[in-house]
């Protein structure tokens, strides 16, 4: 069985990190773009149980990855599994389907530029990646595979590396639940600015007008959002947002589904790739209390 020992820290000043990197004899790769769709399981909910389950496209070149749980509260040390399939966006479109008609559904996505970077140091080779994701910033990812005899060989590793480059201060959380946690504060303030979720229907259907009118007719018809009228915070979320104008109306008990409309939107206002849509749920199918769904 193969773990993934990583560690991962926001850079604020990326210059300094790969002056250090340079000076140990790391070899900067080409930046990549990498889109990961990440999926949850019918049975149960892999927020709750902390797996990953993916399909990550690197332009042409497609893979699927199973994260088991995190067994070390130091590093982000999990069992990986990663298999290669065909290339293409027809092929990813396709393998999406597959698990769609078992049942998964996809709860998030996330876009970065990647620049792979290899270490050969201490008679280990270490991969690591700057990556940078909107909105969140840039971070520097640095990991070790390692069989289950070597697990805590690794962890010591990884963590003299991060203390030779200066590093402190880890980010544990994935980039999924950064931009989950960013969206969820986004999404609560809406809910306080308009009223939703408070047993107020007339306040939900202005949210629902709102949306409409951000929305031209002519791209609610082809399925895309524009970005009239959004934030410029908005418009940096790089990932295919699914708004839902259904708000939570529970004080009666049940939701009230105010309006079947659905906008999508892109970071440019232009088309990503057609990865089928998220089939409609309710915010509480997507393990979220709150007005979109569905959610992360």
């Amino acid at each position: 069985m193969q773990y993934e020992v990583e560690l991962k820290f926001p850079l604020a000043a990326c210059s300094d990190v790969l002056a250090r990197l340079s000076r140990l004899g790391a070899v900067p790769e080409s930046p990549i773009e990498q889109v990961d769709y990440y999926f949850n399981h019918p049975l149960r909910d892999f927020k709750k149980t902390d797996e990953a389950f993916r399909i990550r496209s690197v332009g042409e070149a497609n893979c699927l990855t199973y994260k088991g749980p995190r067994i070390d509260l130091t590093t982000k040390m999990r069992q990986e599994s990663e298999i290669s399939f065909a290339g293409g966006s027809l092929a990813a479109s396709q393998m999406f389907e597959i698990w769609q008609s078992l049942g998964f559904r996809r709860v998030g996505e996330v876009r970065k530029t990647r620049m792979p970077l290899t270490l050969d140091w201490h008679q280990r080779v270490y991969e690591l990646a700057v990556d940078e994701v909107p909105p969140l910033g840039t971070f520097l990812e640095i990991e070790l595979l390692a069989d289950a005899v070597e697990r805590d060989q690794t962890r010591t590793a990884i963590l003299d590396l991060a203390r030779e480059l200066c590093l402190s201060n880890p980010e544990h959380r994935s980039y999924l639940e950064l931009l989950q946690t960013r969206w969820d504060t986004k999404r609560h303030g809406w809910q306080s600015r308009f009223g939703c979720n408070s047993g107020r229907p007339e306040r939900c259907q202005s949210v629902n007008k709102s949306l409409r009118s951000a929305c031209p007719p002519e791209r609610q018809s082809a399925g895309l959002m524009g970005t009239r009228g959004l934030t410029s915070g908005d418009r940096q979320f790089q990932r295919i947002w699914s708004i839902r104008s259904t708000c939570l109306c529970t004080r009666s008990g049940g939701e009230e589904a105010l309006t079947n409309s659905t906008c999508r939107l892109s970071s440019n206002g232009s088309s990503l790739p057609q990865i089928p849509p998220t089939p409609r749920t309710t915010a509480s199918d997507s393990g979220l209390d709150g007005i979109w769904g569905p959610a992360w």
